[in-house]
């Protein structure tokens, strides 16, 4: 053998150990395993400002948490590079990704993280495939918040295939952020289910929010929710079911589907100068123990011009959709409002638009409308009763009576909104 290809060797030999080394405590496998590398390819939307190098491969490191080891350890190693890490089993810790560039997968149906997931001041971060359940409860004392999955001022953030059980605050939080979450769910959280603060977040494929002690999905301080075409967004069996407030906006796309069903109190509120826009969707909001949906505080709910809508807003507690305090409502055809407790649609100082609509077999008033409302009807509807306020101003057909509707218009709160208890405190920035 030459001098030659004895120094090679033992160049490659000291290069070999000294990666054993670097590596050797991040999982079980050997380090020849742990280290591989990948095509690279750009993260959707981020230009620049990325603290790795982006000209080298990305890192792959595989973690069983059965063995001891540690998520956290993996993702802070390597701090310069792009990092896939794969892990299986269930994992007894809370992880934070506070760096760019980390994309984080379960493997297989046991893939389990018991604590907390958070994204906090990151671009480009990745969550696939696992389950997050048993978050301790919030504590300030401890720096604690709760949630199950947080992400905080970050933005470009994927979620795809991530279900948060029995959070101890939020299953799913989102503050200053934009994201992307598709087939994810959250049940059992001991606060609201989903919570979008100030962020920007598109919905794909199915997300659900059940048995939520407060809200199941809450839209709240100028955010946006757009659920993207053919796609499905639930809130069943919470306090209430979805609510849009604050200058927020929930855009729901061609083909999708909006329910809204089974909550305690109301099915959708949409409050405080929110909206809520469809176009061509299918909306539920059925067997709500009190209103299927609320619009109140100089708030819209309105479907975009020419769309084809199906909307079943039924066998709710007090009344289908009521209307309220300056806001706007236009309900065309495909929207159907029947078998509620009480009214079916009332609006009470609001703007009421009909074209096509069906509310019938309402006990308390098919159609209601209360002082200072504007009703326009813009289309042939198929309609009970009609009991209007002489104060209402009426376009494009007549009221039966002012007095069908009076107890309906008795029986309206003061205040439409739940009880702070149930709605949390939505008000106050999550920023801990």
């Amino acid at each position: 053998m030459s001098t030659v290809q004895r120094t090679v060797l033992i160049v490659l030999f000291l290069f070999f150990i000294s990666m054993s080394a670097a590596l050797g405590s991040v999982g079980p496998e050997s380090s020849m395993n742990l280290l591989r590398t990948a095509r690279m390819t750009p993260i959707a939307g981020v230009e620049g400002g990325l603290n790795f190098d982006t000209k080298r491969a990305e890192v792959r490191v595989r973690v069983n948490c059965d063995n001891g080891r540690s998520l956290q350890n993996a993702i802070d190693r390597f701090p310069n590079r792009r990092l896939r890490v794969e892990f299986k089993g269930t994992c007894v810790e809370s992880v934070t990704i506070a760096r760019n560039g980390v994309t984080l997968v379960g493997v297989g149906e046991e893939a389990t993280v018991v604590g907390q997931v958070a994204v906090k001041s990151a671009i480009g971060v990745r969550l696939e495939g696992f389950t997050v359940r048993d978050t301790p409860a919030e504590d300030p004392v401890l720096d604690r918040d709760g949630d199950g999955v947080r992400v905080l001022a970050s933005t470009g953030v994927e979620i795809s295939g991530v279900e948060v059980i029995n959070a101890g605050a939020r299953g799913f939080s989102f503050e200053r952020s934009s994201v992307d979450i598709r087939d994810s769910s959250t049940d059992g959280a001991k606060g609201i289910g989903f919570i979008a603060f100030a962020a920007t977040v598109d919905v794909a494929g199915t997300f659900a929010s059940r048995d939520s002690a407060v809200n199941g999905i809450c839209i709240v301080a100028a955010a946006s929710l757009f659920v993207l075409p053919n796609s499905t967004i639930v809130a069943e069996r919470n306090p209430l079911g979805i609510i849009v407030e604050e200058l927020a906006v929930m855009t729901v796309a061609l083909g999708s589907q909006v329910v809204a069903n089974d909550n305690f109190g109301d099915g959708i509120q949409v409050i405080g100068q929110g909206a809520l826009l469809y176009a061509s969707a299918a909306i539920e909001a059925t067997n709500n123990g009190r209103y299927g949906i609320a619009v109140t505080l100089l708030s819209h709910f309105t479907a975009f011009g020419g769309s084809v809508i199906d909307v079943e807003v039924a066998n709710n507690g007090a009344g289908g959709m009521i209307i309220t305090s300056n806001s706007a409502v236009v309900a065309q055809g495909g929207f159907t409002v029947r078998d509620n407790g009480g009214f079916g649609i009332l609006a009470d100082n609001a703007v009421l638009g009909l074209a096509g609509v069906t509310s019938t077999d309402n006990p308390g008033g098919d159609v209601v409308a209360g002082f200072g409302s504007k009703v326009v009807f813009a289309g042939s509807s198929n309609i009970g009763t009609i009991s209007c306020d002489p104060t209402v101003l009426v376009r494009g057909g007549q009221c039966d009576s002012a007095a069908n509707g009076a107890a309906a218009l008795e029986a309206v709160p003061a205040d439409l909104l739940l009880p702070s208890s149930l709605r949390g405190s939505l008000g106050v920035s999550l920023s801990r």
